[in-house]
C-alpha cells in the first residue's frame, strides 16, 4: 500500500499568514525595512554567532523572494501594522518536513513580554495544522544561554552530536529541537 503524501507548502513565503491571541505573522516586505532598520542589529539573544548587520537584512528579504523554503516573517501585534520582531526559517531544512527557525528577533520594546515564544507557538501550529511538519529546529550559539534558556521553556531539548551528525566534536552550535507531539512542560501558554 503507497504511503500517503505528506502536504508541502505550496507558493512562496509570500503566502505565509498566521495569527495568534496577541499577534500576527505575516510576509516582510520591502516597505516594512524603514521600520526594521532601527533596531535589526541591536538584539539581546543572538542565535547564532556574529553581528548582524542590515545587509543581512537585505539578503536574506532577497532570499525568501528567490527561495520557496525560505521565509522572513514580521511578527506584529494586532492593534499595530508595522513590525515589533522578524521571524526566519527554512522549510524542509535538513530534512523534507523539518523546519529550522534561523532568527527570532523582537524590537527592544516588545521583549521580555512572551511575543517570542508566541510566534514560535503560532507557526509550530500553522506548520502543523497545514501538514506541512512535525520537527522544529533552532541552532543556538553556545555561548548565548539566554536563547538556550529560551527554547528550553518552550519544550525544546539540545540534540546530541550523534543526531546532528556533526563531525566536530566541540560545535559553537547547539541545536534545539522539538517534535509536535512531545509533551513540553514549560509551554503553558504563551
Amino acid at each position: 500500500m503507497p504511503r500517503p503524501r505528506r502536504a508541502r507548502a505550496r507558493g512562496r513565503s509570500t503566502d505565509f499568514h498566521a495569527t495568534g491571541p496577541r499577534l500576527a505573522l505575516r510576509p516582510l516586505t520591502q516597505s516594512d525595512l524603514p521600520a526594521v532598520e532601527p533596531w535589526y542589529g541591536e538584539t539581546v539573544l543572538r542565535f547564532v554567532p556574529g553581528d548582524l548587520q542590515l545587509a543581512d537584512l537585505r539578503r536574506q528579504l532577497t532570499d525568501t523572494l528567490r527561495d520557496e523554503h525560505r521565509h522572513l516573517l514580521a511578527i506584529t501585534i494586532h492593534d499595530i501594522s508595522v513590525p515589533v520582531g522578524l521571524l526566519c526559517f527554512r522549510t524542509d531544512y535538513p530534512r523534507p518536513g523539518t523546519f529550522t527557525i534561523d532568527l527570532l528577533l523582537l524590537e527592544s520594546p516588545h521583549r521580555g513580554r512572551g511575543l517570542g515564544g508566541e510566534a514560535v507557538i503560532v507557526l509550530e501550529k500553522e506548520v502543523v495544522g497545514r501538514g506541512m511538519g512535525q520537527r522544529f529546529l533552532a541552532p543556538v550559539a553556545a555561548s548565548q544561554g539566554r536563547a538556550l534558556y529560551f527554547w528550553l521553556r518552550l519544550g525544546y531539548r539540545p540534540l546530541l552530536q550523534a543526531e546532528t551528525r556533526s563531525t566536530a566534536t566541540l560545535s559553537p552550535i547547539v541545536w534545539m529541537a522539538r517534535d509536535a507531539g512531545e509533551h513540553a512542560e514549560g509551554r503553558k501558554g504563551y
